[in-house]
């Protein structure tokens, strides 16, 4: 065994470690999510990766349709007022506060502000997934928006559902951990490891297998941990030295 897979294996028993005591904490959660999912907006909480997708009815539990009415209520009102696109919502600042009212200044703030808006609207997906975001926070309290890199759009942004990631807290109670489990097909892991984001060598052999054959559609179970970087440094641009650091594995 090399010292890299040595290493490797136990940072992933570190990760595990970690991921374990955060399923811990979530747990006592856990009953009070399925009971609003099943009463009030059902499909909604995907307590493992075998609930993604299955296609069945869920509204057999619910008394009524009006808690689920006044849950499409809330979603729809804060969206519209807090995030309408009608009304410019987003605005750039700097800290200082002559040299922002300064004209030029000030005209590429507002620039700024219209491009990043109309990316919002019109390609990274940001209108729907902040639906489903304050659809979660009014239903169960906790919500996740999330946001990645996108060649083609700059970024993407879509709302993780909930029962699909936890989170681990500073002292301040503020996310410092985050892990989300998630399903992908062979076709994307293929495309991301061609792309240098993941290395080949890293991904298993059940999935090697797979696009090799052909099988691009077989979805494969994906977990994704993220966590503070001890060895960030400020001075440095290479991914080591990152505030954060992000590791991706098969589930299972």
């Amino acid at each position: 065994m090399t010292n890299a897979t040595q290493y490797s294996i136990e940072k992933r028993r570190e990760i595990d470690g970690t991921i374990s005591v955060m399923k811990q904490e979530r747990a006592s959660f856990e009953p009070f999510w399925q009971d609003v999912n099943d009463h009030i907006c059902p499909g909604l909480y995907r307590p493992s990766l075998s609930h993604v997708g299955r296609g069945e009815r869920k509204d057999d539990e619910m008394p009524n349709s009006q808690p689920h009415q006044a849950w499409l209520d809330h979603k729809a009102g804060v969206l519209t007022h807090v995030t309408s696109p009608g009304n410019p919502w987003l605005s750039y600042k700097l800290d200082d506060v002559d040299l922002g009212e300064y004209g030029p200044v000030a005209q590429w703030l507002d620039d700024a502000a219209r491009i990043m808006l109309g990316i919002y609207e019109e390609e990274a997906g940001v209108y729907d997934a902040l639906e489903g975001f304050f659809g979660n926070r009014g239903a169960f309290g906790p919500a996740m928006l999330w946001m990645e890199e996108r060649r083609e759009t700059c970024f993407y942004a879509r709302n993780l559902p909930i029962g699909s990631w936890w989170v681990g807290l500073s002292e301040f109670g503020e996310a410092q951990v985050v892990y989300r489990q998630f399903k992908m097909n062979v076709r994307a892991i293929g495309r991301r490891a061609a792309a240098g984001g993941w290395k080949r060598s890293n991904v298993s052999q059940r999935v090697l297998h797979a696009y090799d054959h052909g099988r691009y559609e077989e979805q494969v179970d994906i977990g994704h941990f993220v966590a503070p970087n001890e060895a960030h440094n400020p001075n440095y641009l290479d991914s080591r030295e990152k505030p954060f650091k992000s590791c991706y594995f098969e589930v299972g």
